[in-house]
């Protein structure tokens, strides 16, 4: 079993609302890292995702020329920014044979973790599991926050090329693509997603289903076509606010605990998971912080069912 790399990303702009830039800082804070070691788990490697500086490196000139074609998109450079700097993390630690853990911060890291694996594979899968499907672009975004396309970039449909965060990013092939806990799709995502065909398994899909069962078809799907590797990624708000109240666009009507426990203990299992991050907890809007130490539990329990 590969060693962890850490990855922490405070970074919030992606997201509608502030707060999931503190996100990392609750989770070392409230015993992330004992956590792991509790449970036998080496973390080899702690790093942070941090901007680059404003200045003419060729970075940042490509940040900026994004911002430009898009106005309407929220603190797009900056987004950009971070997604170039996770893309960096996360193939440095693939490239030193550890398994990185990204978490952040809102879902718009993901864009960069993604770019950053598929760098070093040619046929990754991704799970996202989400109460949103982020699969929006430029164009059909009702609020032009960031976090809302960070799928569609890694599919290749934004004007945000997925190979201006890592020069050897590839755009992932939606037949290797799940959703999981979707239930709040803006009309141009349900009807792209009707006319594309890209798997998903919304609620009532789990609960006819049983999550178990949904674990296994979607690690079959993101996992087939010969598949070399397999992305999670994992946002709080999947898990219905009533456990998890502390992340900015809650959904009524979401998974439980209990069944993110079994479909992470799934995906732990499969020798295809390369990487993985944990999303959307702010702590500004936690109670009792109940939804950072339920995320300490949830990455502890991926994590766990590697050793097996």
């Amino acid at each position: 079993m590969k060693d962890v790399a850490l990855v922490s990303v405070p970074f919030g702009l992606g997201a509608g609302c502030r707060g999931s830039e503190h996100g990392p800082d609750a989770l070392r804070r409230l015993g992330l890292l004992s956590e792991l070691a509790k449970r036998g788990i080496r973390v080899a490697s702690e790093a942070e995702a941090t901007l680059p500086a404003a200045s003419n490196s060729p970075a940042w000139q490509l940040t900026a020329a994004y911002a430009g074609r898009v106005p309407a998109m929220k603190h797009a450079a900056e987004v950009m920014g971070i997604g170039i700097a996770c893309a960096n993390q996360a193939s440095a630690a693939i490239a030193a044979s550890t398994f990185p853990v990204v978490v952040g911060g809102d879902h718009s890291i993901a864009i960069g973790t993604m770019a950053g694996l598929s760098a070093h594979y040619e046929r990754p899968g991704i799970i996202w599991f989400d109460a949103h499907a982020d699969l929006n672009t430029e164009a059909t975004s009702l609020s032009g926050n960031m976090h809302g396309i960070a799928l569609a970039v890694a599919l290749g449909t934004t004007d945000l090329p997925f190979d201006s965060l890592h020069p050897a990013a590839k755009p992932v092939d939606l037949q290797r693509v799940v959703l999981i806990g979707a239930r709040d799709l803006d009309p141009a995502e349900l009807q792209w997603m009707r006319h594309s065909g890209v798997a998903y398994f919304d609620m009532a899909a789990i609960r006819a289903l049983g999550m178990e069962e949904v674990a296994k078809r979607a690690l079959h799907i993101a996992g087939g076509d010969g598949a070399d590797a397999i992305h999670l990624s994992f946002d709080i708000d999947s898990i219905d606010p009533t456990e998890a109240p502390g992340t900015g666009t809650p959904v009524t009507g979401g998974i439980s605990s209990a069944e993110a426990r079994i479909a992470l203990r799934a995906f732990g299992e499969s020798p295809l998971l390369a990487s993985a991050d944990f999303v959307e907890l702010n702590p500004l809007l936690d109670q009792g912080n109940r939804t950072a130490k339920l995320m300490i539990s949830l990455i502890g329990e991926l994590l766990a069912a590697r050793k097996k």
